[in-house]
């Protein structure tokens, strides 16, 4: 599984919108979806401020 899709499915875990994790981030839900869609690359200090806000691993985010 890619890593926006590992974003994906831990977001929908949560119940979280795509708008809700990015104001939660500062960012625009444009831009959370290109993550998701693997359009934009995934930063080590992005992996780790959504984890937190997951509530999950920068692991879970990134492995296959």
């Amino acid at each position: 599984m890619s890593t926006g899709n590992n974003i994906k499915k831990q977001r929908e875990r949560r119940n979280m919108t795509q708008e809700q994790l990015a104001e939660e981030l500062g960012f625009s839900r444009p831009y959370i979806n290109q993550i998701e869609n693997n359009v934009k690359t995934l930063t080590l200090p992005m992996a780790a401020a959504i984890a937190k806000i997951l509530r999950c691993k920068v692991d879970d985010l990134v492995e296959d």
